[in-house]
Order: C-alpha cells, then sequence, then structure tokens
C-alpha cells in the first residue's frame, strides 16, 4: 500500500511537471539562484483552470498549482501581495506573518522562495514597527501591507494603520530597505492597491458605499479602479462582510472625473487585483465567498475567480470567467486577498490565502492539494492545526475561441445569474443535500412562504442550499410567517433561527438595541381549515445572549431554536409572534421608546421543517 501510495505520488508530480512545461511554453523553469532557500513545501501539483463558455460545456486548461507556506511554519501567514521586477526576473511578495510584515523573493517564477525577513531591522535585530499594530485584526483591516514596484530597482512598501501609515523604501530591487517614514495623510494606503506610479500617488476616485478600490493604468493611458461594494441591504443585519459585491469605474482624464460604477457581483465576490497583459487586456482575480452552493454534507464552498476585459476596462467579459480555484469548509472561514501577476512568457500567477483547518502533513508520501481544485486530496493528516496558509496557481488564459452568449453580462448585477453559480454540478446534487438535512421547507419541494408585513422577499427565509443566507424582518406586532407545500408533508420538528446579533448594542448607545428574536410565540399546523398548535404556547423563548452563555467561540449565525413534537401530516405550518426583543429603542433615549409596540419588529435568518422518518 505504501508502494502504491508513493507510485501515485511520483505519477502526479511527473503530471504537474509536464502541465508547468505547457504553462511555461516549453520553457522549463529553474533557479537562477541556486543557493535559494525556501520557506514553502517544494511541492506542485496538476490541475485545471476552468473557463465558462456559456450554456456549454467550460473549457479545462492545464494549470498548476503551489503551496508557497509550509503548513505548521507560521500560525498564520496571509495577505500575499505580489510584484514581478523585470529587470531581476524576479517575484517579491510581502505578507503578515503572525503579525509581522515580511518579504520573500522568488527567481525562479515563484516554484521556490527566499526565507522570510522582516522588512527592515535594527542594529540588533529587531524590526522597526511593533508587532501589535500589524496583527491583521479589525484595527488595522485587512489590507495592511501594499507593495509597489516604480521601476529602475525602486519599491515602496507601505503598512496601514488605524491612525495613518507607514512608508519603507528600497532602491536596490528590494535587497535592503530604508527604515520607515511617515505616509502624507492624503494617501489612503489602507483601502487602495496600486497605488503609487511614476513615483507620484494615483488619483483615486470618492465613493460613497465602496472601499479597498484597486487602481491600475490600463494601456490606452484610462485609469479603471475595482471597487469593493458595501454589504446590500438585504444582508446587513448579519454583519457579515463576506456579503460585499464587486463594480467597475473608469476615469478617462487621469483621475479628475469617474464613470458611474458599472456593478459586476451585487454581493459575494470582492478583494480585487488587477493586471495589464501586452496585447493590453486586463486580467482580474479576486475571492468568492458567497454565491457558490454548499456541498452535500453541509460545508461552505470558497473559491478563487478571475474575469477578462477586452476594452481597457469598459466592459467585462463575465459568461466567460476563469475558476482558479474551488475548495469547501466550514462556515464564514473564506479566502482573503487575491494577488496577481503577468510573467514574462505570458502565463500568469494568482496568490491567495485561505483559512482552514491545515493538518501537519507527512511530506513526501502523497500529492497534496490543499485547496481541493479539481483534484483528490492524498494527503496524511497528523495532527490538525487551524492556519492561514498561501496557495498559488500559475495558469494561462484561453487562446482559443469561445461561444458569443452574454446571458451572464445582460442579466441585472443583482440577479441571481449574475451571484449564484454551481462550480462543479453534480446531478441529483439538491436532493441528495436535502434528503442529507431532513429540511423540506426549501423551494425544491414547493414550499411557499407568506408572511404579515416585511422588508423584502418571504421565501429569503427558505433555504437556497447554502448560496447566501438571507435574512428578513417582520415590521408589525402581532407578526406571522406561513410555509405551505403543495402536497402533504410528514413533520416532527422545527427549527427556528432567530434574531440578528450583529444589531446587539449596536445601533443605540445605550446598549438597549436588540437582535428582534421572537420571545412570545405560537407554532401551529393546518388541519383541515383550523389552525392546531403544534407545542405549547412559548413565552420568554431563548435570548441570543443567554444562548451564547452556554456556546462561547460559536458563531453568532449558528444559534438557533429546536422544538421537537409528535408527528403530524399537514399542507402548511405558521409562526405567530406576539412579542419580541425589540423594546422600540432607536435613538439615545433610554426612557422613551422611539418605536410604538405594534411596529416593533421580528427578524429571522430562516425556518427549518425537518421530515419525518
Amino acid at each position: 500500500m505504501l508502494r502504491n501510495a508513493r507510485i501515485t505520488f511520483l505519477l502526479v508530480l511527473s503530471l504537474a511537471c509536464q502541465v508547468r512545461s505547457s504553462c511555461a511554453q516549453g520553457t522549463a523553469a529553474s533557479p537562477h539562484d541556486s543557493g535559494q532557500k525556501t520557506f514553502g513545501a517544494e511541492v506542485s501539483w496538476a490541475t485545471v483552470v476552468r473557463q465558462l463558455n456559456g450554456s456549454q460545456a467550460p473549457i479545462e486548461l492545464p494549470a498548476v498549482e503551489r503551496l508557497v507556506t509550509r503548513p505548521g511554519s507560521f500560525r498564520r501567514i496571509q495577505l500575499p501581495y505580489l510584484v514581478y521586477i523585470p529587470e531581476k526576473d524576479r517575484l517579491l511578495m510581502s505578507t503578515l506573518c503572525d503579525g509581522w510584515a515580511r518579504l520573500t523573493h522568488s527567481d525562479d517564477h515563484g516554484v521556490t522562495w527566499s526565507e522570510l525577513r522582516h522588512v527592515y531591522t535594527d542594529d540588533e535585530g529587531q524590526p522597526d514597527i511593533p508587532r501589535s499594530t500589524l496583527s491583521g485584526l479589525r484595527d488595522v483591516g485587512h489590507n495592511a501591507i501594499k507593495l509597489n514596484y516604480l521601476g529602475q530597482g525602486k519599491l515602496l512598501l507601505a503598512a496601514h494603520e488605524s491612525d495613518g501609515g507607514w512608508l519603507w523604501s528600497s532602491h536596490d530591487y528590494g535587497d535592503t530597505w530604508g527604515s520607515r517614514t511617515r505616509a502624507a495623510p492624503t494617501l489612503d494606503i489602507g483601502h487602495t492597491s496600486n497605488w503609487y506610479e511614476d513615483g507620484e500617488p494615483i488619483a483615486k476616485p470618492s465613493l460613497p458605499g465602496y472601499s479597498e478600490i484597486s487602481v491600475i493604468r490600463a494601456k490606452n493611458g484610462n485609469l479603471v479602479a475595482a471597487c469593493r461594494k458595501n454589504t446590500p441591504f438585504r444582508f446587513q443585519k448579519l454583519g457579515k462582510d463576506h456579503y460585499s459585491g464587486l463594480g467597475i469605474t473608469v476615469s478617462k482624464d487621469n483621475g479628475v472625473t469617474w464613470s458611474n460604477v458599472h456593478g459586476l457581483y451585487d454581493w459575494g465576490r470582492h478583494h480585487p487585483s488587477m493586471v495589464v497583459l501586452e496585447n493590453g487586456d486586463l486580467v482580474m482575480s479576486y475571492v468568492v465567498r458567497l454565491g457558490y452552493p454548499d456541498t452535500v454534507d453541509g460545508y461552505a464552498q470558497y473559491g478563487i475567480e478571475a474575469v477578462v476585459s477586452h476594452d481597457h476596462g469598459d466592459t467585462w467579459d463575465l459568461d466567460h470567467r476563469y475558476l482558479l480555484a474551488l475548495w469547501h469548509d466550514v462556515r464564514w472561514q473564506a479566502p482573503q486577498l487575491t494577488s496577481t501577476v503577468a510573467l514574462p512568457d505570458g502565463s500568469l500567477l494568482t496568490a491567495f490565502n485561505r483559512v482552514h483547518p491545515v493538518p501537519q502533513y507527512v511530506m513526501g508520501e502523497s500529492a497534496p492539494s490543499p485547496s481541493g481544485s479539481l483534484v483528490t486530496r492524498h494527503w496524511t493528516p497528523v495532527s490538525a492545526n487551524a492556519s492561514r496558509t498561501i496557495v498559488m496557481v500559475h495558469w494561462r488564459l484561453n487562446p482559443g475561441p469561445v461561444n458569443s452568449e452574454r446571458r451572464i453580462i445582460d442579466a441585472p448585477p443583482d440577479s441571481d445569474l449574475r451571484n449564484k453559480f454551481d462550480p462543479h454540478p453534480v446531478p441529483g446534487w439538491r436532493l441528495t443535500q436535502i434528503r442529507k438535512s431532513g429540511n423540506i421547507a426549501v423551494k425544491e419541494l414547493g414550499a411557499n412562504v407568506t408572511a404579515s408585513a416585511v422588508d423584502q422577499n418571504p421565501n429569503d427565509i427558505l433555504d437556497d442550499g447554502g448560496y447566501c443566507h438571507s435574512v428578513v424582518t417582520l415590521q408589525t406586532m402581532p407578526a406571522w410567517v406561513e410555509i405551505t407545500w403543495p402536497k402533504p408533508q410528514s413533520i416532527n420538528e422545527i427549527r427556528l433561527q432567530p434574531g440578528a446579533p450583529n444589531l446587539l448594542n449596536r445601533d443605540h448607545p445605550g446598549g438597549t438595541s436588540t437582535d428582534c428574536a421572537p420571545l412570545d410565540y405560537r407554532l401551529q399546523y393546518r388541519r383541515e381549515k383550523q389552525w392546531i398548535d403544534l407545542i405549547p404556547p412559548v413565552t420568554n423563548a431563548q435570548r441570543f445572549a443567554e444562548w451564547a452563555a452556554t456556546a462561547p467561540g460559536l458563531d453568532p449565525l449558528s444559534f438557533q431554536v429546536v422544538h421537537k413534537f409528535a408527528p403530524v401530516r399537514t399542507t402548511a405550518i405558521r409562526l405567530v409572534v406576539t412579542r419580541s426583543t425589540d423594546l422600540g429603542f432607536r435613538d439615545s433615549s433610554e426612557e422613551n421608546p422611539s418605536v410604538p409596540e405594534d411596529k416593533r419588529e421580528t427578524i429571522l435568518r430562516g425556518i427549518e421543517v425537518m421530515e419525518a422518518p
């Protein structure tokens, strides 16, 4: 068995080498510096990048995937930022490693990387910025480190802090760096990529409702800005930035004016990185945090995609986008940041980092694939260690023809066609998922939702297979929600996913805003023309704070209240709410509620109705 594993390992490595050679158009990569050491596991494996082709089958393109950080070498290594230095044929990458800003370089197009090093150290070998200010946590955001190559050996690296930013400069292609200097207050390095050009800051648009702006100079002279769109209203109460979207704006007068933002995706896709190719095409990579369905086992799927503009950023070919990587993980453990560069042979290198329980692996016995990109995992786990790691995909654009379909780009930016996509469809997948979960409150079984006054489509309460997780607000008190089926269903359990924990202590300075979870309610089923209680009327249902005290460390959005009962057969159930945790406070007053009792709200993140055996 061990012999077979070794044979498999050698075969996959051989295939990886063949694909690597194909990606490089027959030019084998070899280190320019034979003494270069690596901090990454020197393992590559063959994979494929898939290009969508409208309603036709995707086009598969050979590619190479690499793990460039050895699992376990650092607890957190994240936020990769790549630049290509043509004079040296060198890649330089900045990262955030266990809270420290560090650099590494590759002289063989990303196959191996030098040992990680601090940007600048004093005579005692200490870095000149405290670790705590570059922790990668919320006080500095997720774009703390930025790297720009200005040509002729000069580089700038920036670190963003809550009270401004720091700059380091190098004049010898990144070999040595001077001590830090304060960045100008007007230089918004915290939310801008490609922020310097010809020694001067690039003009960027001021866009209410957008952030994390990546600006690049197109070949025709236009400035193209990719922008992270704020979370749409219907998802805001969930308090997850995974719901941000992606848009594009173009300036044709060097940043004096900008076009209206052209929305590409309304939610779930962001963290863009753009690169200009020799022929003038623009390639933009980005992360996919939402918009893929869950696996049949209930894991969330994440990915890295790329899209091309053939007209200097004015339009983008969404119908023929590229799927670079795909994997599954627990909910909300999504990737951060992409960084894409063009290599001299016309190929592309895209780096990203992902949060994953990366095991300490036995190296050399089998071929790894930590992102699960369309190949089978073969690593043998020894011990689990939640970590962040960096993965790279070496790939090429498709040189051949594609069809002329425009269904996706012609659809509205907030449509399901734009934002929802199954990257690896399997016949019968959804029905298998439904059978395994036992939840029959799904549209595939004909479930339909009606409700008293709500802020959006009440059918958003239904599970959609994991593409997104919405929230519905009932806007009156009392309030009701009814789920019906075209045929009778046997049920014995209802799971309520109540409230929006993100609202706690946020709206009201006095701390009395609430998650608007139902407190007093009845669960009923319809028998002939009557509504019959499934359980005794509920009073003072469990609140989020009570649940959280017993479940420290769990995702707040996993809070649910389960009600079991003797099996019944019915075509409809309903929830009738007569009181919620909404106390009516919406301003700074703690004495006089601003919302009358009949207008107080109840928030529901979902209702699952379980089929009886």
